[in-house]
């Protein structure tokens, strides 16, 4: 009866885990495709094991995963770092410096990170309804923070499929200022996008009501 019951929970474990998942709205296809385009999407979960209400909410306010400010109740988040191999300085022709996109290796890393309620097959109804509402919510706001980033992605590929040409001035010897204006540009649009990710928490106020799970 034992190993029944056993099973029975790593069943409703699995479930729960494919359902979570499949909320993110990211397919296999998707992402593969974001691969292609210098884009890496991850996931990691914390555990929240509460059977309370109250026990919940403190749980994840516990995480305070938005640094910019403190008791924020949000739950999740969504990070990205950019990543840029160092550039090779080429060789002027005609006085004139050019990079084209292949001489760029680059990629940014998107990670979300998640609650998983383990506890949730023990809960009872009202309570799983009002955490199921609180995780769609999470999960769509968490997800324009991608898509934020992703922007940004977009932005930095069209600017390097796009660079000018630049012409040497009388006291440039090789092009190494160029590759240098090159790279701060790119980080430029990186952070522009950041700012754009707290823009959208501080306009939302996601985590600052107390009645999160409502």
């Amino acid at each position: 009866m034992k190993s029944i019951y056993s099973l029975l929970l790593l069943i409703t474990s699995i479930i729960s885990i494919l359902l979570f998942s499949s909320t993110l709205g990211i397919r296999t296809k998707t992402l593969k495709k974001f691969k292609r385009q210098n884009i890496i999407i991850s996931k990691i979960y914390y555990p929240v094991k509460g059977l309370r209400y109250e026990k919940i909410i403190e749980e994840v306010k516990s995480k305070n995963l938005k640094s910019y400010r403190k008791n924020l109740i949000s739950g999740g988040s969504v990070k990205a770092k950019f990543h840029l191999k160092p550039l090779q300085i080429p060789k002027p022709k005609k006085k004139i410096c050019q990079l084209s996109s292949r001489d760029f290796y680059w990629i940014i890393n998107i990670k979300y990170t998640l609650p998983q309620w383990k506890n949730r097959h023990l809960a009872n109804q009202s309570l799983k309804k009002r955490w199921d509402k609180y995780l769609k919510r999470l999960i769509k706001h968490e997800d324009t923070h991608r898509d934020i980033f992703l922007e940004g992605a977009k932005a930095i590929h069209d600017y390097i499929e796009n660079i000018p040409p630049y012409p040497l001035g009388k006291k440039d010897k090789n092009c190494l200022k160029y590759v240098s204006k090159v790279k701060d540009k790119i980080l430029f649009i990186f952070k522009t996008y950041e700012r754009k990710n707290l823009a959208f928490d501080l306009k939302t106020k996601f985590g600052l009501n107390n009645r999160l799970l409502l």
